[in-house]
């Protein structure tokens, strides 16, 4: 397991660290903190980058395995990096659909939908994407949606 904390000020990532310890779990368990915020993509990528193939991700500040958040490394790492970039950068905002869009579009018809509530979003949060930058998030996702559609694959496909 990959967990990073992307310079969070609320001190999980000691949490995550003291029960890993606990419960003997130190080879299994990567944990990168990072010194300054990165953003959802460029931490996905580089924790990806990480993975074998047939691991699966599970991605997110919480856990969720619904809105196909979850996925195989190697249908992530099918996506082209200059993708999960804009303007030299990672795509700062709107990461889900940056991701989740080209894995959709080459999965096919090969995932599934729950219909159990997972997750219940926190709107009354000030740091949600579409209250900090609304007008950035609309131009990031005009952008995301404009990028080539990826072809859908007949097969997994090994890198």
């Amino acid at each position: 397991m990959i967990y990073i904390d992307d310079a969070s000020p609320d001190g999980t990532a000691d949490l995550v660290e003291e029960y890993v310890r606990a419960h003997g779990k130190e080879e299994r368990f990567t944990l990168v903190r990072n010194k300054t915020n990165q953003n959802e993509v460029a931490n996905t990528y580089y924790a990806v980058q990480r993975c074998d193939d047939n691991e699966i991700v599970f991605r997110g500040d919480w856990w969720r395995a619904s809105l196909m958040h979850s996925y195989y490394a190697w249908l992530f790492k099918l996506i082209k990096p200059e993708d999960l970039m804009h303007e030299g950068s990672f795509i700062p905002r709107s990461g889900d659909t940056a991701i989740l869009l080209p894995i959709l579009e080459m999965s096919g018809w090969h995932h599934h939908y729950i219909p159990e509530v997972c997750y219940i979003w926190n709107r009354e949060t000030p740091i949600n994407e579409d209250k900090v930058d609304p007008q950035g998030q609309d131009e990031l996702e005009e952008y995301i949606w404009s990028l080539p559609r990826y072809e859908r694959l007949r097969a997994p496909v090994k890198n």
